[in-house]
């Protein structure tokens, strides 16, 4: 694993340093609800939130992954809270929750033959059988953030190809 990387379960040694990446990432993600919800309320604006699978199921690597998880149902419960604040302001505010998305950054947390058995893994468990191509996320976001969407707020949209049902 490399140096950072959120990852260790509960009895890993590393825990409480993965634990500080966790709280960065949720501190720095509340920052910037609070620098964005100003001119979203003047705009009636929408927020997304990028999260991942791993908020709603520990499907890669059960407690190994520990940090990661919590990080990502941070997110979600941020936004479901968000959303309940700011619902009656005019502001919807919804999390995409991807699986395995087809990018570079699989390889930066791992070394690369680790990454590379992940991304195969990730392409294997899912219902689709490869990983999500990155536009597949963008078209996800998109409608989130359209008026096609004008009554879904608080909403976690999982974009997995059938990751967490196989």
């Amino acid at each position: 694993m490399k140096e950072g990387a959120l990852s260790g379960g509960i009895l890993d040694p590393g825990i409480m340093q993965a634990m500080e990446v966790t709280f960065n990432r949720i501190r720095a993600a509340t920052y910037l609800c609070h620098l964005l919800l100003p001119p979203l309320l003047e705009t009636k604006g929408s927020m997304i939130i990028v999260s991942s699978v791993a908020a709603t199921t520990p499907i890669y690597g059960g407690g190994a992954s520990l940090s990661y998880y919590m990080c990502d149902a941070a997110f979600d419960m941020l936004s479901k809270t968000l959303a309940c604040e700011f619902g009656s302001k005019g502001v919807r505010v919804n999390t995409v929750n991807p699986g395995m998305v087809d990018t570079p950054s699989n390889f930066t947390l791992l070394d690369y033959e680790v990454a590379k058995k992940y991304v195969e893994e990730g392409a294997q468990k899912s219902a689709i059988g490869k990983i999500i191509p990155p536009e597949d996320v963008a078209k996800s976001i998109a409608f989130l953030a359209s008026s096609a969407s004008a009554f879904i707020t608080g909403h976690s949209l999982v974009v997995d190809g059938g990751l967490i049902y196989k």
